[in-house]
């Protein structure tokens, strides 16, 4: 396992988080990074994450993030 990228999302917001696969140790690699934050116009109803793109469907319309 090298890396594994999450979305955690409120009813406005959604915040992306990169996890290294490696265990931190003092001296040695990053540990969990909040990569950005997105807040959204309308209540978020269905999120999908691809490699380059963020699609976010909302209650008003579809946002697609790069």
């Amino acid at each position: 396992l090298m890396s594994v990228t999450l979305m955690f999302t409120s009813t406005h917001e959604g915040y992306l988080y990169h996890v290294p696969g490696h265990i931190r140790r003092q001296g040695k690699g990053v540990g969990v990074q909040k990569i950005a934050t997105y807040p959204f116009t309308s209540p978020v109803k269905s999120i999908v994450l691809e490699p380059s793109l963020l699609h976010a469907l909302t209650e008003t319309g579809n946002y697609i993030l790069q």
